[in-house]
């Protein structure tokens, strides 16, 4: 009788212990992947069309050739676009938007790129003009052209220094 009891108290203790285990697994966190960017190409001039930030996914050489040419159309000898390997690698192309005066910056805050729950997150530094600021009159449209290694996510998002998402872009699988 006492050896039952024993039993069923060693079952019981040993059931608490898994179901425990198994809550710490369901509520901690995955640790995000950490993969290194290269910045390919960087401009204050960048011919954008629209005032609205955007992230544009390039997945093909026809792509990044189409987006540098646009990119670079104001410039004398731009050269050919980046390299890039797309059997491993995809790029990204980060704009501000046009904007109506200088004093606009757009920079990569972390060399990285993380990756976590299907989604990846590049940290920049996006500058602007304090309100009220004296700045050049002269038409300005930031950008920035990034080499991302592929991973498995589905969509990506820019992040600013304050933590705010100024674009997104959902590139699928």
């Amino acid at each position: 009788m006492v050896r039952l009891i024993s039993e069923q108290f060693m079952a019981v203790c040993l059931m608490g212990l898994v179901l425990v285990s198994l809550a710490g697994c369901v509520t901690q966190k995955a640790t995000p992947l950490r993969l290194k960017v290269r910045t390919l190409y960087s401009s204050a001039v960048c011919n954008s069309s629209s005032d609205r930030a955007s992230a544009t996914w390039l997945n093909s050489p026809e792509a990044l050739a189409a987006a540098y040419g646009r990119l670079t159309r104001s410039r004398i000898n731009a050269g050919p676009p980046p390299y890039v390997n797309f059997s491993d690698h995809n790029a990204l192309l980060i704009e501000m938007g046009r904007r109506s005066t200088g004093g606009y910056l757009l920079s990569l805050a972390a060399p990285f790129v993380y990756v976590a729950e299907d989604r990846a997150q590049v940290h920049v530094n996006w500058i602007e003009p304090n309100a009220g600021a004296i700045t050049t009159q002269v038409v300005t449209s930031p950008c920035l052209l990034l080499e991302i290694p592929k991973a498995s996510f589905s969509s990506v998002q820019v992040v600013d220094q304050s933590h705010r998402v100024r674009a997104a872009v959902d590139i699928g699988k």
